[in-house]
């Protein structure tokens, strides 16, 4: 019994440790217009693979198929004071309970990255 168990808890623990609360953060700017922000948004999500589009004035709703195995849709409001990235929807990344799966942050972390990157050029 303890052969079987030991493996059934690791893998329970290796699972949990693949998830992580789900957060909407905010990214502050300074000495941008609103229009500068959504360009840098809309270019950084061009560049990492997002098929992303600005819905109504200050808002960018955005997806991200990869492998065609997993779905994200976020949506980013922003205005001249900064942006949010706010999770939606996903397919496969056990989001559940408030949780999801790990790799959801380094696909935002990356988008994040070059928004600013973007900023920066500007």
């Amino acid at each position: 019994m303890k052969k079987i168990l030991i493996p059934v808890v690791a893998a329970f623990v290796l699972v949990a440790c693949n998830s992580m609360p789900i957060k909407n953060d905010n990214y502050p700017v300074v000495g941008k217009s609103s229009k500068q922000i959504e360009e840098s948004i809309l270019k950084a999500c061009q560049s990492r693979g997002w098929i992303c589009a600005a819905t109504q004035e200050g808002l960018i709703e955005g997806v991200l198929n990869s492998r065609n195995v997993y779905m994200v849709k976020i949506n980013i409001p922003y205005n001249d004071k900064g942006y949010q990235i706010v999770y939606e929807d996903s397919r496969n990344l056990d989001a559940k309970n408030g949780k999801i799966h790990k790799g959801y942050y380094r696909w935002i972390g990356f988008l994040n990255k070059s928004i600013n990157q973007n900023l920066a050029e500007q």
